[in-house]
């Protein structure tokens, strides 16, 4: 019994010397809160800042290069770009020639007819991205109309380019 109770003072006695030492136990603590992280995704945006516009034309009329300016106005580099094209579907777009459609002067579709770029799709993938801020050409050459066309008088053909950018791929 005697040695219980002595084990148990023991025991008391060593706890309250470790209360009481953590007690008396000091460090130093600092603490800091880094809170000005954010993450903003980036956008593609791209416009036409210059258009062929109304063209009039006739049996033998030879227009030249004709050129459309798109910008990239996004905040992030373009990698490739797709271009569909919608011309009208009457006699006109059926006479109105063209020697190539060019991307900076890399050609992405070959000679034909507007009518003929209903089928196509074109794909253009420049060897350098396109940067936010530049911008670069879609041109159709050489755009005539054949002399010897009878039909179409005063009708209007449209033709209308789809693009679709996409960013750079790593």
């Amino acid at each position: 019994m005697v040695n219980k109770k002595i084990i148990l003072s023991i025991l008391i006695i060593g706890c309250i010397a470790t209360v009481a030492g953590a007690g008396t136990w000091a460090y130093y603590t600092s603490s800091a809160t880094s809170s000005g992280n954010s993450f903003t995704a980036g956008n593609m945006n791209i416009s036409v800042t210059q258009e062929i516009g109304n063209v009039s034309i006739k049996p033998g009329d030879e227009l030249g290069d004709k050129t459309i300016v798109v910008k990239n106005g996004g905040s992030i580099a373009i990698g490739k770009i797709n271009l569909n094209y919608k011309p009208s579907n009457n006699q006109l777009s059926q006479h109105i020639e063209f020697s190539s459609v060019d991307i900076d002067g890399k050609q992405i579709a070959k000679k034909g007819v507007l009518s003929d770029l209903s089928s196509q799709t074109s794909v253009y993938e420049p060897e350098k991205p396109i940067q936010p801020g530049n911008s670069f050409e879609i041109t159709l050459n050489d755009l005539k109309m054949d002399d010897k066309v009878t039909e179409g008088q005063g009708q209007t053909s449209t033709l209308v380019i789809t693009l679709e950018a996409e960013q750079v791929h790593k």
